[in-house]
């Protein structure tokens, strides 16, 4: 082989060397994207455990409509941020709106243990379940038995005052023998109301109210028959 011969070998070799080079380097460089890429995806859920934590963390003293509205818009704000997936978006909501209904309803039974019953923080906490149609059933029940209450300490004394500020020319048996009744019954027909004594002491405040009324109007009767 001439010297001509070999520098075109040597020439050739080199090329082809530096090729190999190229795309090994070429290679490196992308695996390098592809690992950065992977790295970027990590972080793309790395609020997870953030939200996770902060749903973990509610409880009866601090669980509320805007609590959870709150959480719910972070939520969504992260999934369109893309700093969590469509999977723990739905896992999150889920676990959210389980949570928060179950702790509502703590919440409201708690309130209407109390005596008398906390209706003005109770009604927001009975609304926003409706209006998130959760635990419908358990929330009929504790709806009637507030009407119930309400009936008694409320309506019912209305209309025992209403019937004793009447004139006597206006006195009417039948209305007088009807509230009368239904004061002394109450207990016997309602027995989860007799240790309340928010009912019992509007009852007992009632029926002395209506008595007093009744004694007065048969001593202006015995004193008209007595002309």
């Amino acid at each position: 082989m001439n010297d001509k011969n070999r520098i075109f070998y040597f020439m050739g070799g080199t090329i082809a060397v530096g090729i190999v080079v190229a795309i090994v380097v070429f290679l490196s460089g992308g695996g390098a994207k592809s690992s950065g890429s992977q790295t970027g995806t990590e972080k793309s859920v790395s609020n997870n455990k953030d939200l996770q934590a902060k749903v973990d963390a509610l409880n009866i003293g601090n669980v509320s409509p805007a609590i959870y509205n709150s959480l719910r818009t972070e939520i969504n704000s992260s999934l369109e941020q893309k700093t969590i997936t469509q999977v723990w978006k739905t896992n999150l909501e889920n676990e959210l709106e389980q949570k928060y209904t179950n702790l509502t309803l703590q919440k409201i039974n708690k309130y209407f243990a109390a005596d008398p019953i906390n209706e003005n923080a109770m009604q927001p906490l009975i609304q926003h379940l409706k209006i998130l149609g959760k635990g419908q059933n358990e929330l009929k029940g504790i709806q009637a038995k507030i009407n119930e209450i309400n009936y008694y300490t409320k309506i019912l004394p209305v209309e025992v005052h209403k019937f004793t500020s009447r004139s006597f020319d206006y006195f009417n048996k039948g209305k007088y023998t009807a509230l009368s009744s239904e004061l002394n019954d109450l207990p016997a027909r309602n027995p989860s109301l007799k240790k309340r004594k928010s009912v019992q002491n509007v009852r007992s405040s009632s029926l002395a109210e209506i008595k007093k009324y009744y004694q007065e109007y048969v001593d202006y009767q015995m004193a008209i028959d007595s002309l």
